[in-house]
């Protein structure tokens, strides 16, 4: 199976999953010189990008990575949060006619005057393959009516931080 991963803000690149075989396009919606995705890339032993779009725009955004998925032609699109980056990522996708997997479906605030809160529920919708942190954002899926392929994965955040700062092993004594 061919995946395109969609990212482009810092976070984003640290939620990327180090083993998976996957063609990687950077965004560029983050962008300072002091902190791009290549400042960090080696210590934190992050995959390189295989694509770097250098966007802002979201319609840009979404122009750029269609031009992707069309030559790189996968079998799915994976997305993660609620940025720019991810509403276009799915934009193309469902453009392209990609089925979508997006990480950290689910998560919800309640302020719909927030864009962030939009793009969640916009990019939920529109995902064929939902990957929740936890059973509050199963259970905002599923008072949205969406029921199929929805998987509690647990918190990705959590799971990077303990890659990159794993804890010593408990000694005998305190077992």
């Amino acid at each position: 199976m061919k995946i395109v991963s969609v990212i482009g803000t810092r976070p984003q690149c640290m939620k990327l999953d180090k083993d998976l075989d996957q063609v990687i396009v950077n965004t560029g919606q983050h962008y300072s010189d002091g902190l791009n995705y290549d400042a960090f890339e080696d210590d934190l032993g992050l995959p390189k990008p295989h694509y770097e779009l250098d966007e802002t725009e979201l319609v840009k955004m979404v122009g750029k990575t269609i031009k992707v998925l069309k030559k790189e032609k996968p079998d799915l699109v994976q997305v993660f949060g609620d940025t720019r980056s991810t509403l276009a990522g799915a934009l193309a996708a469902h453009e392209m006619n990609i089925p979508i997997a997006h990480v950290e479906a689910g998560m919800r605030c309640g302020r719909h005057d927030m864009p962030e809160e939009r793009i969640r529920i916009t990019v939920d919708h529109m995902s064929k393959y939902l990957f929740v942190p936890g059973i509050q954002a199963e259970d905002n899926l599923n008072q949205e009516k969406i029921r199929e392929h929805v998987y509690d994965v647990g918190n990705v955040m959590f799971d990077t931080f303990a890659s990159l700062c794993p804890l010593p092993a408990p000694k005998d004594e305190d077992q």
